[in-house]
């Protein structure tokens, strides 16, 4: 059979069948190419659902975003205060020993009958310790309203002040302004400030910061940890055996004061908490070192207190360094506080009248040393007072100290002890010493003086809530294990909508959350409040902490764009109906449009008319993949009030373009052999037939 030999060759972006000078025509499929890493999201890409908002942080929401507001002393709409370090007598009195604390950052916060909820401010205390915040420019809520710092005419009107602590390894902060660590309080629970309701003047005067130094701070007002004496008892509890040569007393977590209550201390109320297992520590000196005190005493006759407290130290430090430390105390004890907040704690004594007086029945040898286990005796009032011939014994109570173990970065109230030297245990006029140390009204109140609540998600301008978003609630620095109940009020109103929450081991509180109303129709300002908690976990009345937000009606979105990148210019435009309404919603008048985020938009080649709304994205320019950017929309939500802005996703799903078919595939060419007179099939002439697609058509075309 005679042959006829075609010769086949190929090459891309269209084949010829060399030999026979013919070309293959082929028609493929769409393709799917593999998405370029080019093709991820150029510009923000953040979920819109409120539960992944991040926090937002504005201006007065925070400690950290504090308005300063710098007043003059005396004078109107204003709050006047003093920090000084408690050093004597009681905590709401600054008196000879007490030391004014200048460059000291105090906070104030209020909130109205109304409920709204003022920014946080700051001030800083002068030379004199002196402290005035001017309280006469209103802030606004939301919707424009000012929030006035106005005591005339409510009285429901409430304020709060705290401090920040200039040294917490030094200093611990026993007062923020009043009794009430932090929290608010009212015109009859105020303890140290004064308030002057006559209208025109609204202003606040005699507020006290008060800080103490912490407990033993340096160490030497107790022997090491390993030498205290604990009781032998499972429980670690002493057996309650008598009063004599006991100091008892109590510690509790402090909530707040009873109205009409004394304001030279803290009381342990209903509403407080024991500290329980909380340890007490108490020592006092031996008679050799209480003597060498007496004798610098006599010897420095009008010394100052502060002189007396160093001449202690350096006393210490020299009997510590020949006799070894923790020698120049007798002994130190522990108590552990009970369920109900007291505890009890027995000293062994020493043998003797006292440091300067030995007694008959009491050796030479004897003087001086702790009584023997055996002998120990608190219920038998002769046994230290020496009646009917018994031997006498003592503690040098005139140069004790007593303190909680509470660590580092607790603040509480030292009651007796209100710096570190060693000193009688009725400092500050409190503390009850009876003869043979009878020794009552050894308080101590642990504080949570800088409480945070916040709604971290939302705020009353920068980041206004939608219909259905989720408010978020962190709340920090109050009791731990405590349970409260944070109610949540609509313009003043309550919303009924109520959580209990126990507090973790930090005093920190979950999360409150409320969603605002689907179908809201005005603009709202909400806030969320704190209160103490009655025993069924609902709200007392007891106000504690709040924060606001604004929620308006109006709804902003983009549809979600999806098409094939390349194709055509698109456009996104916002709309603003909202669907759970019967009403049709339009854009608010004067509403304004940016990117978030310019760069990155830029970056995406997106643009936006800045008054309608609408995105641009030329399809030169478009990417395939999912990609979004952020929206900044800005309006005035009611007449009066300060612009408001939210963040709105605008999204878009572009597919890859379709591949063209000769920049897919690659026809290879072959030789095939004919019969003579045969009819040369195209299919044959290409070698990778099988690779093209199903529906390929071959043919053969004439060249020139």
């Amino acid at each position: 059979m005679n042959v006829k030999k075609f010769n086949g060759s190929a090459r891309r972006r269209g084949t010829t069948i060399a030999a026979a000078a013919l070309s293959v025509a082929m028609v493929a499929p769409f393709v799917h190419p593999v998405v370029s890493p080019n093709a991820a999201p150029a510009a923000i890409a953040q979920d819109s659902t409120p539960d992944q908002k991040p926090s937002v942080d504005t201006r007065g929401t925070s400690e950290a975003t504090a308005i300063r507001a710098d007043g003059t002393w005396g004078q109107k709409q204003g709050y006047q205060g003093t920090v000084y370090l408690d050093r004597d007598s009681g905590p709401e009195a600054q008196n000879e020993a007490d030391e004014a604390m200048p460059g000291v950052k105090v906070f104030l916060q209020y909130v109205n009958g109304k409920g709204q909820v003022s920014p946080i401010y700051y001030t800083t205390s002068d030379s004199e310790g002196k402290f005035v915040f001017d309280l006469s420019k209103a802030p606004k809520d939301g919707l424009g309203n000012p929030i006035e710092f106005k005591l005339a005419g409510d009285d429901k009107f409430q304020v709060r002040t705290w401090a920040e602590n200039p040294d917490s390894a030094k200093y611990t902060l026993a007062g923020g302004g009043d009794m009430y660590s932090g929290r608010f309080h009212n015109r009859l629970t105020r303890k140290w400030e004064s308030w002057d309701f006559a209208a025109g003047i609204n202003r606040i005067v005699g507020a006290k910061v008060v800080f103490q130094e912490r407990p033993n701070v340096d160490g030497w007002l107790a022997k090491p940890e390993a030498e205290w004496t604990e009781a032998p008892t499972a429980d670690k509890k002493w057996p309650e055996g008598g009063l004599y040569g006991t100091a008892r007393g109590s510690v509790w977590w402090e909530n707040n004061e009873v109205m009409g209550s004394l304001p030279n201390q803290y009381f342990k109320g209903s509403t407080d908490r024991a500290a329980t297992n909380i340890k007490v520590v108490g020592s006092y000196v031996n008679d050799e070192v209480a003597r060498q005190f007496d004798a610098w005493k006599d010897a420095n006759e009008n010394h100052t207190r502060e002189q007396f407290r160093v001449a202690q130290k350096e006393i210490v430090d020299a009997y510590q360094a020949e006799h070894g430390e923790g020698s120049h105390i007798a002994e130190s004890r522990v108590a552990y506080v009970k369920d109900d907040g007291s505890f009890y704690l027995p000293f062994a004594g020493l043998y003797g009248v006292s440091h300067t007086k030995k007694g008959n029945k009491t050796t030479d040898e004897e003087w001086g040393k702790l009584v023997s286990a055996e002998e120990e005796e608190h219920g038998n009032l002769m046994q230290w007072n020496g009646t009917l011939g018994q031997r006498h014994r003592h503690i040098n109570t005139d140069y004790m100290y007593l303190y909680p173990v509470v660590g580092e970065n607790r603040d509480l109230w030292m009651g007796n002890y209100q710096d570190n030297m060693f000193q009688p245990p009725h400092g500050g006029n409190l503390g009850i010493e009876n003869a043979s140390a009878n020794i009552s009204v050894q308080h101590f109140a642990l504080l949570t003086p800088r409480p945070i609540h916040d709604v971290i998600n939302y705020d009353n301008a920068s980041a206004i809530a939608a219909p259905g978003d989720t408010a978020k609630s962190k709340t920090t620095g109050l009791v731990p294990n405590q349970q409260y109940a944070i109610e949540w009020f609509a313009d003043g109103e309550s919303t009924g909508e109520i959580c209990t929450v126990t507090a973790n081991e930090l005093g920190e509180l979950e999360s409150c959350d409320f969603t605002v109303p689907n179908d809201l129709s005005k603009p709202t300002v909400y806030s969320s409040q704190v209160f103490a908690a009655d025993a069924s976990g609902q709200p007392t009345g007891t106000l504690l902490l709040a924060d606001s937000f604004l929620a308006d009606p109006t709804v902003v979105k983009y549809d979600e764009t999806k098409g094939t990148a390349k194709e055509k210019d698109l456009e996104a435009k916002p709309s603003f109906d909202n669907p759970n309404t019967d009403a049709v919603e339009e854009m608010p008048e004067g509403a304004t449009f940016e990117f978030a985020d310019p760069a990155a938009a830029e970056k995406l080649g997106l643009t936006i008319d800045a008054k309608t709304g609408v995105i641009t994205w030329p399809a030169d320019k478009q990417v395939e993949g999912q990609n979004e950017a952020l929206v900044k929309v800005t309006w005035t939500p009611a007449e009066g009030a300060d612009p408001v802005s939210r963040e709105v996703p605008a999204k878009f799903d572009l597919k890859a373009p379709a591949a063209k078919d000769n920049e897919t595939y690659d026809p290879k060419g072959q030789d095939q052999e004919v019969p003579v007179g045969g009819t040369p099939d195209p299919k044959k002439n290409i070698e990778n037939a099988g690779d093209l697609p199903e529906d390929t058509k071959y043919e053969y075309k004439e060249t020139p």
